[in-house]
This record gives C-alpha cells, sequence and structure tokens, in this order.
C-alpha cells in the first residue's frame, strides 16, 4: 500500500508545500532526487485493444488515477491506483490531439472534435459536456494553473493564449507567441505544442518548431531557452510535444522525433529512455514521444504515439541515495546540506529522546533540500516523509499538532461552505450555503449576483428595478428617447440619459426642437422665393405665346406674322443684290443751235 503524502510541521514549510497542492487543482507533483535512475524497459500499462490507435493525451492526478484521451472510439478512459480496471467517460466527440486535464473533483477538460478549438468539461456522471470556450484553432496542449487559468497552446495560431474560468467574462489573452506570426526571436513561438504551468505562474512550452523548450515569466512577453538549441550542455531536440515539471523543477521533456524523454537541470541533462534516437517497438523504444507524465510515486508514463501505446518505466527507488520530501532520520549523525543561498539550521534538542525537535529558518521559494548521511547500516529509501505515528491519525508532523485531513490542508469548500472530511479522510464534502451546490459550493445559483443587475437594483425574484434612463432584463442598454421625439428642419436626435436633444443643423434654426427659424434666414427664403416666382411666370408666358400662334396658324389660317416676315424677306434679298450701273452715249449726234446735246441716261436695274 501506497504511503500518504505528508508535510511537516514548521509553519513556513508547511505554507510552502501548501501552495503545491491548491484547493481548485492537483495533479501528481513529486521531489525526485537529482539522482534517480528509471528502468530503461518499460512495462506497457496500455495498448491499442484498450486506448485506440495514436494516444496522446494522458493525465495523472493526486490519487495517481491515470487518464488517457482515447480519440478513436470517442471515449476518456481512466485507470485507479485502487482498481486495475479502467472505466470511461464517453464524449461526442474528441480531437485526435487533444490534450487533458482533470481537476481535483474530477472535471475533465478536453477539445470536442465536432468544431475547432472547442473545449467542454466532463463532470463525473454527465452524458455530455458543458461549453467552455471556442478558441481560433486547435488545442494542442491544455492546462488550468492554481487560480483556475485555462491554458490553450494553438499551433497553427503560433501563441499560447489563457482565459479565467472563474469569470463571466471569457475573453482570452496572449500570454506567449504573436498570432500568426511564426519566428525564432524570444517573444516568438512556431507550432507550440505542450505546455505546464508551475506555482509561481511561469509557463513552460514545448516551442515544437523552434526545436526547443521555452520558460515565460509571469507578465513577461519574451521566452528565455530552457532546453534545446545547445541549452544546457549542448542539448538538442528534435519536435518536443510534451513537457512536465517536478516539484524540484527539473525538466521532463518528450523529445518527439528523437523518439526519447530527456530530463533537464539548471545546467546539465541526461536521457533516460530511448537514448539511441532510433524508433522501435521494443520495451526500451519509443515511437514517436508524445507526451509524458508522472505518478506521485515518481513512476514516468509516455505515450509512445506510433506504438499505439502507454509505456510505464518504474523509477528505481533503490538507485537512490538520498530521501525526498524532507525525510527525517532520528539518528544524530545525519547532516544536512543545501543548494539554497541562505542559511539552513538544523538542532536536535534533548539527543536522548526518541523524537527530535527540529527548527528550520531561511527557507526561500524553490527549496532544494537533501540528507548527506554517515555509513551506517542499509534502510530502505522512501520516496515521501513519514512521521512518526500520532495518537490522533489524523494529525501529521513531528510533533502531531498539524491537522492533516483534507478539509484542513485543501480547504477545497468555496463560498464560505463548510467542510466535512469523509470515507476515513479519503475524501470530503462541503455544506453550500443557500443558494450554492457544487462539490466545491463553486456553483452559485443565487437569484441576485454581482452582474445579475448592471445599472439597477435586484430583488431575490431576479427582476431588476432599472435606474432612471435603463431598460432590459439586467438594465443593460439605455432608453432611446428619440423613438417618439420630433426634431423639425432636419435636425438630428440625440438620447440622453434620461432625456433627448435635437441638434440643428446650423445657426438659423434654433428651440428645443430646432422649431424656431431665425428673421434673417426669413427674408432670404422669401426674396430667393420672390425672384422663383417671377423666373416661372415668365417662362410660363413665353410657353404660353407659343401654343396660341401656333393654334392660330394650324388650326384657324391666321397667321398673324405673315406680311411682318414677307416685308423681312424682301429687304434679305434687297441686300443680297449688287447693282448695276449703264451708261449711254450719243456720238456723231448734230446738236440743236445753240445747244451742246449731251445726254446720260442711267438706269439702275
Amino acid at each position: 500500500m501506497r504511503e500518504k503524502v505528508y508535510f511537516p510541521s514548521d509553519p513556513e514549510l508547511f505554507g510552502y508545500f501548501k501552495t503545491m497542492l491548491p484547493s481548485t487543482i492537483l495533479f501528481s507533483l513529486p521531489v525526485i532526487p537529482p539522482n534517480s535512475t528509471w528502468s530503461v524497459c518499460g512495462i506497457t500499462f496500455a495498448n491499442q485493444i484498450s486506448i485506440g490507435s495514436r494516444p496522446r493525451g494522458i493525465f495523472i492526478d493526486h490519487r495517481d488515477t491515470v487518464y488517457i484521451a482515447d480519440h478513436t472510439h470517442r471515449r476518456v478512459l481512466a485507470w485507479s491506483e485502487k482498481n486495475n480496471n479502467h472505466h470511461q467517460i464517453s464524449t461526442r466527440e474528441l480531437f485526435d490531439r487533444t490534450a487533458l486535464f482533470v481537476t481535483v473533483n474530477g472535471d475533465i477538460y478536453v477539445e470536442n472534435g465536432d468544431q475547432e478549438g472547442r473545449i467542454e468539461k466532463w463532470r463525473i456522471g454527465a452524458t455530455s459536456g458543458e461549453p467552455v470556450e471556442t478558441f481560433p484553432g486547435n488545442c494542442f496542449g491544455l492546462f488550468i494553473d492554481i487560480r483556475n487559468h485555462l491554458y490553450c497552446s494553438i499551433r497553427e495560431k503560433h501563441q499560447v493564449v489563457k482565459i479565467m474560468l472563474d469569470s463571466n467574462n471569457k475573453s482570452f489573452a496572449v500570454v506567449a507567441g504573436t498570432r500568426n506570426s511564426s519566428g525564432s526571436g524570444s517573444d516568438k513561438l512556431n507550432r507550440p505544442c505542450g505546455v505546464f504551468v508551475d506555482v509561481y505562474f511561469s509557463l513552460y512550452v514545448a516551442d515544437s518548431g523552434n526545436n526547443r523548450i521555452q520558460v515565460f515569466l509571469s507578465g513577461e512577453s519574451n521566452g528565455i531557452t530552457v532546453a534545446g538549441g545547445g541549452v544546457p550542455n549542448g542539448l538538442e531536440l528534435q519536435y518536443p510535444s510534451g513537457v512536465i515539471l517536478d516539484a524540484s523543477n527539473m525538466l521532463y521533456v518528450a523529445d518527439n522525433q528523437h523518439h526519447r524523454v530527456v530530463r533537464v537541470g539548471s545546467n546539465s541533462f541526461r536521457c533516460l529512455f530511448g537514448c539511441t534516437e532510433k524508433s522501435g517497438s521494443a520495451s526500451s523504444q519509443l515511437y514517436y514521444s508524445y507526451s509524458v507524465g508522472f505518478d506521485s510515486h515518481g513512476h514516468l508514463y509516455v505515450a509512445d504515439e506510433w506504438n499505439d501505446r502507454i509505456q510505464k518505466f518504474n523509477i528505481d527507488i533503490d538507485s537512490c541515495d538520498c530521501m525526498d520530501h524532507l525525510e527525517i532520520q532520528t539518528s544524530t549523525n545525519a547532516v544536512l546540506t543545501t543548494e539554497q543561498t541562505t542559511m539552513q539550521s538544523w538542532s536536535t534538542e534533548n539527543p536522548s529522546s526518541s523524537t527530535p525537535s527540529v527548527s528550520l529558518q531561511g527557507l526561500v521559494s524553490h527549496a532544494k533540500l537533501k540528507f548527506r548521511q554517515q555509513p551506517q547500516a542499509p534502510q530502505p529509501s522512501q520516496i515521501y516523509f513519514v512521521p512518526t505515528s500520532c495518537s490522533n491519525g489524523t494529525n501529521i508532523g513531528m510533533t502531531c499538532n498539524t491537522p492533516g485531513t483534507l478539509c484542513d490542508l485543501w480547504s477545497p469548500c468555496r463560498n464560505n461552505g463548510t467542510c466535512v472530511n469523509n470515507d476515513d479522510n479519503n475524501d470530503y464534502n462541503c455544506t453550500c450555503l443557500p443558494h450554492f451546490d457544487g462539490k466545491q459550493c463553486e456553483t452559485d445559483n443565487r437569484p441576485c449576483k454581482k452582474n445579475t443587475c448592471l445599472n439597477g437594483i435586484c430583488n431575490q425574484t431576479s427582476n431588476c428595478t432599472c435606474a432612471a434612463g435603463w431598460e432590459g432584463t439586467r438594465c443593460e442598454r439605455r432608453i432611446d428617447y428619440c423613438v417618439n421625439a420630433t426634431c423639425y428642419n432636419n435636425a438630428v436626435c440625440r438620447s440622453l440619459l434620461g432625456n433627448y436633444t435635437c441638434e440643428c443643423l446650423s445657426d438659423s434654426y434654433s428651440g428645443r426642437h430646432c422649431e424656431i427659424v431665425a428673421k434673417k434666414f426669413i427674408v432670404y427664403q422669401s426674396v430667393c422665393k420672390s425672384f422663383a416666382y417671377i423666373a416661372i411666370i415668365a417662362m410660363a408666358s413665353v410657353v404660353l405665346f407659343v401654343i396660341v400662334m401656333d393654334a392660330l396658324k394650324y388650326c384657324f389660317g391666321s397667321d398673324l406674322t405673315r406680311s411682318e416676315l414677307e416685308r423681312i424677306r424682301r429687304e434679305k434679298r434687297a441686300k443680297k443684290r449688287k447693282p448695276v450701273i449703264q451708261r449711254f452715249t450719243y456720238v456723231n449726234a448734230i446738236p440743236s443751235s445753240g445747244q451742246t446735246i449731251s445726254k446720260r441716261k442711267e438706269t439702275a436695274v
């Protein structure tokens, strides 16, 4: 039977480990010694018969229940540590590369295969999934941090986004990468896959297309390469698709196209399985290692994608020469060494006593503690710190003064619910206040919530009494007072809070409805109208005269202008003729006596 995980009684150390186990989510996070080894030959945990082809999504919770996404048969399978047989949660459809995440109350988050980017939550015993969010692309990685933020790595958009699950506003924020823009810069990603978020909200991304693992510190848009591209110590990756961390911040990378799993520290790395970098189906080989996870013992599970199986590699406990989770030795020859920058001190009081009194000072974040033991008789190693048995079975700690129930350790009940332990401290129930329900009293059914009435007062029947100027079921829109208002002279009506106004087009209009016209504008209008009337009368007279004349001419044969027209024509013809001058001269004529006959006659023809 597996030993349970306990925490030391020191308040600072207890507080640190308690942050590792939040009340909303919980997954295996063991402290594994740096020099631990695993069996190089894996055990087939599940094969194609039970999980279908190309398994990729795998998750192991704090109870060592193994969840596997079987997209072939459209279901999620779960193996409990207490029962070798699995049970299934049927889903309508699964995205063939869906990741998997399970919360402490058993809610399963997967991507639905019917619609791209649609994330659903399946509750225990549910027959249908609840829609959570639809992202603008398939999620190749899913994770939920301790603040209940859901992370999704959208491979084809080259970005990682997140949403707040507890908020009514489900708009997502980009936390890594640039949308639709791939690259190898510190602020870029290229086809990201698996993601992991630690308790300090640092985001680890398997930047598959760039063959590296990037970490984005909380609030930072530029990432730091922690594995791949020669970091650390010459490590080269080939399309890493999965990444997880243990409690000592050691990375475990599924190096997909190198068909191996690599453990990465701050300054070194070590290949764990498939170290020949050649694919195969033997127990010591992998064929496209897609994702990796471990249980609370430290055993590693690998999604061996093209071998259609899940391989389990057991940790070799006998290979560890140090103790995990602050394993305290009662012998006085145990000497503590530390990798912290501040001093740690252990003091043993009353050496003759069988239970030493221990004090710890100067604990800092990411504590990395280990023991160096003096030679002594061989003793079996344990992965977890197990204190001396307490008379009160629910208390833990070296002095048995720390409550060890689930309710005390996790404080799982929300919204002021009361936690009650049951099933011999293996489970709990929450007694919720009125209008709250759910495993953790997380469902708020109150008729009046914070945002039930946006601009009004909510009563206990969930009806809203809207403030002046607002209307709607939730008082969400302003009343349009322009519906029944009339603005004259082409004025524009503007609805205000509780009233309206007419905006006149110019200074020529005034009044509540722009109905008053300025005197100057009236004079201008009168003058313009007068000229317009005169022009109209003139044109009408000309048209009438033409009509009358045509009627007299063609209907009555009377053309009053005929004689005048003839005269005008004659004058025009006369002007066109040129005059001809004729001169007659009489030669040898006998003149009259005393007279000279000379005659000139001019005739004009």
